[in-house]
């Protein structure tokens, strides 16, 4: 065989072999994210870790400036991701990367309390648009960012009510009563007591 036609065909070769490479190196999955805290606000430094299921593979990195973090070219499957950032409650999440995919989470961190007082006392009262009591109608925290429902209470005969939540942060404070519109405020728990009066509308289309 010519040393040109070798040549060529070792070219050829390489050439090939990159772009196998390349194209796996791409069809990888990546995991990527935020941390944030309560409040929405990025959170650099925190110590990221990926571990797979088994515990057989461990990665780590640290979030940026922005918040963020990835991990880039993994093995499909599950893993438990792991966030710890002094001063906040650690949090661990299992995500399960799927083949060619990017998976996006955003992770949000709960300061650590000193104490056991709560971030802050919510009360208030219920009544409809003509000023009467509504009474039983049940008034929820609602986590902004998490859309979970952590703290309630429903109003007594007086129309009042009044709950403590844990921990700091921005919520949806929702009144909820069958036959009425809800009513939602949003408010930013920090220390404070909460003063909120809710107006029911009676639905009138149910």
């Amino acid at each position: 065989m010519p040393k040109r036609m070798r040549t060529t065909i070792y070219c050829l070769s390489a050439m090939l072999l990159l772009a196998q490479v390349a194209f796996s190196a791409e069809s990888l999955p990546q995991l990527q994210g935020t941390v944030v805290d309560a409040y929405g606000q990025v959170l650099s430094g925190a110590a990221i870790e990926l571990t797979s299921s088994g515990g057989t593979r461990s990665l780590r990195a640290e979030t940026t400036k922005e918040g963020r973090f990835q991990f880039a070219e993994l093995i499909p499957g599950k893993y438990t991701l792991s966030v710890k950032l002094e001063a906040f409650v650690d949090v661990q999440r299992e995500v399960d990367v799927a083949a060619g995919g990017v998976e996006e989470r955003t992770i949000s961190l709960q300061v650590i309390r000193n104490d056991a007082s709560p971030a802050a006392t919510v009360s208030g009262k219920v009544t409809d648009l003509s000023g009467r009591v509504v009474q039983g109608a049940r008034v929820s925290a609602i986590g902004a960012f998490s859309g979970v429902v952590l703290e309630g209470a429903s109003s007594d005969t007086d129309g009042k009510f009044k709950f403590d939540i844990a921990d700091g942060g921005q919520y949806f404070l929702v009144a909820v009563k069958p036959g009425y519109v809800s009513g939602v405020y949003v408010r930013t728990t920090d220390g404070k007591k909460l003063f909120v009066d809710f107006v029911l509308q009676e639905d009138r289309w149910k």
